[in-house]
């Protein structure tokens, strides 16, 4: 089946070509972008753009660490037997102590609190509570 005209034709063989080409070719499949392109913030709390590897990550000052999250979905869930929240969190590779003094650090957090203020206030008041 031949290839139509709006892919990139195939590279040419070492030694010479007719059609001049661009400097920088664009990958045909336009999958991965170019890892390049990188903004410094202005001030602090403000975004940063880092293309790395060919993905795009979006590093705020404000983003949570993987761990972060893990426990935040966990303080999300509902938990129905005893023992299973404690298991939860010995597979995040944390003891109960450990993982509850990082809660209390994170209840007080401004940067958690910014990214889940709903969930962070109701911890915050149970914890007060006592």
């Amino acid at each position: 089946m031949p290839i139509p005209s709006s892919e990139t034709p195939e590279p040419s063989p070492a030694g010479g070509s007719d059609a001049a080409e661009p400097a920088a070719a664009v990958p045909a499949d336009n999958s991965e972008p170019s890892p390049t392109t990188q903004t410094a913030p202005s001030a602090p709390g403000t975004s940063e753009t880092r293309e790395t590897g060919g993905k795009t990550e979006n590093t705020r000052k404000s983003a949570l660490t993987d761990l972060e999250r893990a426990m935040i979905a966990l303080e999300k869930r509902h938990w129905k037997y005893q023992g299973t929240k404690e298991k939860a969190i010995t597979a995040l590779g944390l003891t109960p102590i450990a993982y509850y003094q990082k809660l209390n650090t994170m209840i007080d957090s401004q940067r958690v609190i910014a990214a889940e203020p709903i969930l962070m206030h109701r911890l915050r008041e149970v914890r007060d509570r006592s």
